[in-house]
């Protein structure tokens, strides 16, 4: 329960979670997995019964990306590329020994700075 308030308090200091946010972080739920990529640290999140992972930005960077935002008048955003959040989602991918033969299918932005990924295993 307290990895999901990390995850809804992440999503609240970025701007309002919409409804369908809102009921994907429910259904994720769970404890998040820290990992370092090049890109920095990301909390990937497995979806307890479907192949997929929700990659967001650690709480420490989604508040210093809110914080240049907000000293930048918006016009300066920080927040990491789809290929970096992917790039999280494979590492993950590859430290878990059941999920090695998948692969990222598909993936989008729920809501930043929250990114989904579907997998093919």
């Amino acid at each position: 329960m307290k990895k999901f308030a990390v995850l809804t308090l992440a999503l609240a200091i970025t701007g309002c979670a919409s409804q369908e946010m809102r009921v994907k972080s429910a259904e994720y739920g769970g404890n998040p997995v820290n990992v370092a990529t090049r890109y920095g640290d990301f909390s990937v999140y497995e979806h307890p019964s479907r192949k997929r992972l929700a990659v967001s930005a650690t709480l420490a960077d989604t508040l210093k990306q809110g914080a240049v935002r907000g000293l930048t008048f918006g016009a300066v955003s920080v927040q990491p590329s789809e290929g970096a959040y992917q790039e999280a989602a494979e590492a993950y991918i590859a430290q878990t020994r059941r999920l090695r033969s998948c692969r990222v299918r598909n993936g989008y932005l729920l809501q930043a700075p929250v990114y989904e990924f579907i997998l093919s295993c």
